[in-house]
């Protein structure tokens, strides 16, 4: 042994103790911070996903738009 008394081993052991307990507190803290990541990323995913049928939808509002503008342009040429 390195000439370590009882009370320095015990007052060692102690703290090793403490360290680790530390340790693993940290990490059983990381899973409800796992936990909030994930549901905030499904979120942003469903918005995502929201927003890209929503960007269809006017696009096709759009195309319908256009195509009623020239008809209605080609009926006013016709009048005239």
């Amino acid at each position: 042994m390195t000439g370590l008394t009882l009370e320095e081993l015990r007052q060692n052991t102690d703290d090793w103790v403490r360290e680790m307990n530390s340790k693993v507190e940290q990490l059983t803290n990381v899973p409800d911070t796992v936990v909030e990541n994930t549901g905030n990323i499904q979120h942003n995913y469903e918005l995502v996903t929201d927003l890209r049928s929503e960007i269809e939808d006017l696009k096709q509002e759009i195309k319908l738009l256009k195509l009623m503008h020239l008809v209605a342009l080609k009926e006013k040429k016709l009048k005239h």
